[in-house]
């Protein structure tokens, strides 16, 4: 069986569907504004569950992945680095790209490159960190009154500490609004970017608080293989510990087959991880292993994040629905008329197929289809 014959494409089932238009008619009911795209992929976790999201994410990915960049940088020239980092601003373009080459090499690095002789490891350096944190949050006005009757010295220490951790820790997060912590192979040496083909494939996961030991078995496995890779988990210390795709892997068409297999063998050999959806937008392989590509438009005013766009597109459709049947009549509608459901779910498609997607399986495109039957007949 090919590969992408056992892909779900979403809303393949009434109940998907009908689950589709319950959480729309809830939206409706309660607000004026489009929140859609927050009821599809967010689902808020309990304050337990949120404490245990904020110790896994620390302990399995903010501590390994930054330790292991931070010991690089101890065996870097700060001035030979600054020199090179000074060569690169002279050629940016504008201000902005200026300011993102310094946060990224860590400009001027003699400056913070004293901190890992006082701090020698980044989990000392951390620890000071969110006890500054702690403080502050516990008695914040007490904690600022402190802070001002500091020496002018101590209060630029504290500032600059603050700022090293900051770049450090940042390499490693989207920009732009992006959500996650990222990792890649490139993140450990100072290149902060790998490119991947337009049309790239993205595997998603909810694995719950377990995500992030999930990422990094992952991560090990495509290591001891060869593979190269790309992932972000989201983050665990704040909103975004809510977002139902836990973790999202870049992928291209042809290591999509070999990244699903490393996926198989980890809910094999794990079976205590309790692997779910992670949003009805996806389409989906095995039940859990949600499917969706970018990229469709080279627009950059609009959106190019699968979610938004079938966010977008499944909006769109059921305001046309509800227009014609009414916004609190709908879900009852559908239920007691099941060609309007198929109808429904054709219009979907449709939409799907005008936006560059496949008609059939709606979370690739065509093009995708093919390159992964070609990636599994080599592989």
């Amino acid at each position: 069986m090919k590969l992408v014959e056992s892909i779900v494409a979403p809303f393949s089932t009434d109940a998907d569907l009908m689950y589709l238009i319950e959480i729309y008619q809830e939206m409706k009911s309660k607000y004026s504004c489009n929140f859609f795209y927050s009821y599809l992929t967010f689902s808020p976790v309990s304050d337990l569950e949120s404490q245990r999201y904020e110790d896994e994410y620390r302990k399995r990915i903010v501590i390994p992945n930054c330790t292991v960049f931070y010991d690089y940088l101890k065996r870097i020239d700060p001035l030979k680095l600054d020199e090179n980092v000074e060569r690169k601003l002279s050629k940016a373009k504008d201000d902005d790209q200026a300011l993102d080459i310094k946060h990224c090499f860590l400009y001027p690095f003699k400056k913070y490159s004293k901190f890992l002789e006082e701090f020698d490891t980044f989990e000392k350096l951390y620890n000071f960190i969110l006890e500054m944190d702690k403080r502050l949050f516990e008695n914040y006005e007490k904690e600022s009154e402190r802070r001002k009757s500091l020496p002018e010295s101590e209060r630029k220490y504290l500032d600059d500490v603050c700022m090293f951790f900051r770049l450090v820790k940042n390499r490693f997060l989207g920009e732009g609004g992006i959500a996650g912590f990222f990792v890649y192979p490139q993140l450990f040496v100072l290149h902060k970017y790998i490119e991947r083909e337009k049309g790239e494939v993205k595997l998603y996961l909810n694995v719950g608080s377990d995500t992030y030991e999930v990422a990094m078995i992952f991560k090990e496995k495509c290591e001891q293989l060869g593979y190269n890779y790309m992932f972000k988990v989201m983050v665990g210390d704040n909103h975004e510990q809510d977002k139902l795709d836990k973790m999202c892997i870049y992928s291209s068409c042809e290591d999509f087959p070999k990244f699903v297999q490393i996926i198989r063998e980890i809910i094999k050999e794990y079976p205590e991880f309790e692997f779910r959806k992670s949003s009805l937008l996806s389409g989906y392989i095995d039940g859990v292993i949600g499917v969706g590509t970018d990229h469709l438009s080279d627009n950059d005013e609009v959106s190019n994040s699968y979610n938004h766009i079938m966010c977008d597109i499944c909006y769109n459709v059921l305001n046309e629905f509800a227009d014609e049947i009414g916004t609190n009549d709908i879900l009852g509608y559908m239920k007691s008329n099941p060609s309007a459901l198929e109808a429904l779910r054709v219009k979907i498609k449709q939409k799907a197929s005008e936006r560059g997607l496949s008609y059939n399986f709606i979370c690739l495109k065509d093009s995708d289809v093919e390159r992964i039957n070609e990636a599994q007949v080599s592989y």
